[in-house]
């Protein structure tokens, strides 16, 4: 009675004479593919849906962070830059203040870096820090 209830001693194998049970040679390919090399983020295509291993997580899509839906990434903030390239930044987000201040402020952002660069979080802290000192 066990007999029958046990799976067959052939189940999954191949019975037609001449072919083999190949069980060690790995067939398709893996889930995330790491042997190719992942285009940019803005290069992909909607309908491509091979995993690369940088895909954004639940978390990430459930709570973006601030200025990801303009298309700025975390990343981006932390960039080292030169200072005039910050400077410009500063200026295109509405950032006023007198030429030397700002140049004062960049150079205690860059100070950090022997090359004189900074990244936006560099000049954000600088900023913060100037203001809590003037106000």
């Amino acid at each position: 009675m066990l007999q029958t209830l046990l799976p067959d001693a052939d189940l999954g194998k191949c019975l037609t004479a001449g072919r083999r049970n190949y069980e060690t040679d790995p067939r398709g390919v893996p889930s995330v593919r790491f042997d190719k090399t992942a285009p940019p983020l803005e290069k992909r295509s909607v309908a491509n849906a091979t995993n690369y291993g940088d895909d954004l997580h639940a978390g990430s899509l459930i709570t973006p962070t601030r200025f990801q839906s303009l298309g700025v990434h975390p990343q981006d903030f932390l960039q080292k830059r030169p200072v005039a390239e910050v400077a410009s930044l500063l200026r295109g987000a509405g950032f006023c203040a007198e030429e030397q201040k700002l140049e004062a402020i960049l150079t205690r952002a860059g100070c950090e870096d022997g090359a004189g660069r900074a990244s936006l979080e560099d000049a954000l802290g600088a900023i913060e820090e100037w203001l809590s000192t003037e106000g």
